[in-house]
């Protein structure tokens, strides 16, 4: 038994991203997933912590676009880094004027289509 608890100990720190979750899920400790490396352990933090106020400023595109799509605060990703969720905050408000001028060119390309629509 105590090599088993020995195994799990070592999960916490593990570079096995599943191990430091399955520790996590398996003890019950979630406070050190909220500062882990990999982007979909911090969301399994936020989502078994409740605690979501720290992805509106994550590193990952995909946690920024989890907060807003749990908090219904989108007014952010208009101006994201990324432009995929830049994208998401035009479908999702139906603003597409800002796109006009986006860096990226798919961007620029989807309000061009989207004013083609209503011409």
């Amino acid at each position: 038994m105590k090599k088993l608890e020995k195994e799990y100990l070592a999960w916490k720190t593990s570079e096995c991203l599943g191990e430091r979750f399955s520790y996590a899920q398996h003890t019950g400790e979630w406070k050190f997933m909220k500062t882990d490396e990999h982007y979909y352990n911090r969301l399994a933090y936020a989502k078994n912590t409740g605690d979501w106020k720290f992805l509106k400023t994550d590193d990952d595109r995909r946690n920024r676009l989890e907060y807003a799509e749990h908090t219904g605060d989108y007014e952010f990703l208009k101006i994201d880094k990324n432009h995929y969720n830049r994208l998401e905050y035009a479908d999702h408000t139906g603003d597409y004027e800002f796109l006009k001028t986006d860096e990226n060119e798919d961007n620029r390309n989807i309000y061009k289509r989207h004013a083609n629509m209503f011409e």
